[in-house]
């Protein structure tokens, strides 16, 4: 039995070790749900990596931090591999636990897309959001090799569609108070010349109203 839940194990040697236990007529229920709380436990410390990946992944790097972003993915996929063997042998050991497996998986995915959603909060550029969005799909490819049942990538799909869509509200969010901005400026510099800088202004927020509404049919 403690060779079941020891790290020092490998998963092979785990999955060997409960399904002796098993054919002993060893009540396994209880291991079973301690074992899924110990990959509930992975899962969120496989989060925590993959949220300080994305937010390393951000802006520009010197040398040493491009070495410490390399070191981290590395690490980050060696974890996903984990993962993924995890999967495979709980699979063999839990027949039919496809479904609880594809609730982990899926759960993990969307913490994910959280972690990026509060990162568009906070005004990322394009440039950041995409390598964001291909380290998810890294991960999401190797799991639904191992665990096709969660349709994983349909759901991941889903919600990058949902992000994208945030992201470009923001970003055009973020222009409309740029112009807005600027037309104040203007007004307060030219009082003199208020009828013509209200026409400018009304055009100006047709304009806006005519961008924000093309983008969102275009999604």
């Amino acid at each position: 039995q403690g060779k079941v839940f020891s790290d020092a194990e490998s998963i092979q040697k785990r999955a060997e070790a409960f399904m002796l236990l098993k054919c002993l007529d060893f009540p396994v229920e209880t291991l079973k749900v301690k074992l899924f709380e110990k990959l509930a436990q992975f899962l969120a410390s496989l989060l925590v990596e993959s949220k300080e990946l994305k937010v390393s992944s951000l802006g520009e790097s010197s040398d040493l931090e491009n070495a410490y972003d390399s070191a981290s993915q590395a690490s980050h996929e060696a974890s996903i591999q984990e993962f993924v063997e995890i999967i495979r042998a709980y699979k063999v050991i839990f027949p039919n636990s496809e479904t609880e497996l594809s609730k982990l998986a899926q759960d993990y995915v969307s913490k994910n897309f959280e972690v990026v959603n509060e990162q568009i909060k906070k005004h990322i550029h394009s440039e950041d959001l995409v390598p964001t969005l291909r380290i998810i799909w890294a991960d999401v490819i190797l799991i639904d090799d191992v665990l096709p049942e969660a349709y994983l990538q349909n759901f991941t799909l889903e919600s990058a569609h949902i992000t994208v869509k945030d992201y470009i509200m923001s970003a055009l969010r973020l222009l409309s108070l740029d112009i807005s901005g600027t037309l104040t400026k203007i007004h307060v510099a030219q009082k003199g010349e208020m009828e013509g800088i209200n026409a400018l202004q009304v055009a100006l927020e047709a304009s806006k109203k005519a961008l924000m509404q093309g983008s969102l049919d275009v999604l």
